[in-house]
């Protein structure tokens, strides 16, 4: 499944190609705003041209739980980069596929005990960006992180790492 995914996303780039030479390029940068009230950060850089999109972006997801109805286990984002390829499908809704560097850190809430997953996550998103100034855009979307399954023992107990996240997401972004 993954060598099918990343195939698709390496076949967007001759389309991204031949598209450049049509068109001038549209930048743009963007964040997941709301990691920042969780002591993270995310920022991420566009390009447009034409339907077709590249973006590549960095993160930390600071202190915000993955799993809040885990009652033994909170699971936390560390640092990652990603790098999203996309087609816009009309002005607004865009689906896109993207492979990331993740490293998730696993606390066990009553001791403090903690271990740390290194993973590559691939998958496919749905995004719309909603324009509230010319250029300045929400940006809505939902991901489905695909990984593969690891378990590790924390402080005793077994802990797995599934294999998927369903995770819907937000950013502001600004069109160049």
């Amino acid at each position: 499944m993954k060598i099918k995914i990343l195939t698709a996303a390496l076949l967007l780039i001759p389309n991204i190609v031949f598209a450049a030479k049509e068109k001038t390029p549209e930048y743009s940068i963007e964040s997941l705003f709301p990691i920042y009230f969780f002591n993270g950060y995310h920022l991420a850089f566009g390009i447009r041209i034409k339907d077709f999109r590249l973006r590549a972006s960095c993160i930390d997801g600071g202190n915000y739980d993955y799993e809040p109805n885990n009652d033994q286990f909170e699971r936390n984002l560390g640092k990652g980069c990603g790098v999203f390829a996309g087609y816009f499908l009309s002005k607004r809704w865009h689906l896109y596929m993207f492979i990331e560097k993740q490293s998730y850190v696993v606390t066990k809430r009553e001791s403090g005990v903690s271990a740390e997953f290194d993973v590559l996550d691939i998958g496919p998103g749905l995004g719309y960006q909603y324009y509230f100034t010319e250029n300045a855009y929400l940006q809505p979307a939902l991901h489905l992180y695909w990984r593969k399954s690891e378990e590790k023992v924390i402080d005793g107990i077994n802990y797995e790492l599934r294999e998927f996240d369903l995770s819907p997401t937000i950013r502001v972004g600004y069109r160049f």
